[in-house]
């Protein structure tokens, strides 16, 4: 089931996402509902917020509420500072830390240096041209991408040990929701979409991954309040 959760918010559905206007992004806090083959499972809250020095921190907490999740006491964090420039996002420290049960791990990022370091996991720097985003932080600029206008996305995300272009489609579902579904190979049997509101920033409010032989995990927005003071 932790497997199933990680997948959720490592390849994409970590998928709170801020509202993007006129180069700047929005604070918001909101919380989600995240479910297995439709029984709770866990509950995420995330915030963005921006300092005086124009520096943004999105965070984010997940903590088991039902099942297995909550007798093990899951709790995972997530931490970004970052700086837009040109409407990029640049200068990036990440941070996560996870504990479930007795078991703990965590680990830091500097793009600044391309090197990860942490609890668990074997320090390396990477030689790239690219600067890579954290998964945690995908679906911001998959919100403030659609928001402008693009269809086919593609963004280089940090892996394990080198980045990995992830792609993305943009559909009309109807009036008011566009869903993006991730490229997957044929050879992968497995669906990711996200669902937007366009009359909210393109900010989703479900999603849905699927993989063959596996229980469905579905996340649902509960609430949302944007431009923090």
């Amino acid at each position: 089931m932790f497997k199933l959760l990680m997948t959720l918010q490592i390849s994409l559905l970590c998928w709170l996402t801020p509202a993007y206007a006129e180069g700047s992004l929005s604070p918001f806090k909101a919380t989600y509902s995240i479910s297995r083959d439709d029984k709770p499972t866990a509950q995420q809250t995330t915030t963005l917020s921006i300092n005086d020095n124009n520096q943004y921190t999105l965070k984010d907490i997940t903590k088991g509420t039902n099942g297995l999740a909550s007798l093990t006491g899951f709790n995972r964090q997530e931490t970004t500072e970052f700086n837009l420039a040109n409407e990029q996002i640049i200068d990036i420290t990440h941070r996560m830390k996870q504990k479930v049960a007795f078991a703990k791990k965590s680990y830091r990022f500097e793009s600044k240096l391309n090197t990860i370091s942490g609890k668990g996991k074997k320090p390396f720097t990477f030689n790239s041209t690219t600067k890579p985003i954290s998964a945690h932080m995908l679906p911001l600029w998959i919100s403030a991408l659609v928001c402008q206008g693009q269809r086919f996305i593609e963004i280089d995300v940090l892996k394990s040990s080198q980045p990995k272009a992830y792609q993305f489609r943009v559909f009309d579902q109807d009036e008011s929701l566009f869903r993006v579904e991730r490229q997957y190979p044929a050879s992968r049997q497995r669906s990711t979409h996200i669902w937007l509101d366009k009359n909210r920033h393109c900010f989703p409010v479900r999603t849905l991954h699927q993989v063959n032989g596996e229980p469905d995990i579905e996340t649902k927005l509960k609430t949302v309040t944007f431009n923090l003071k």
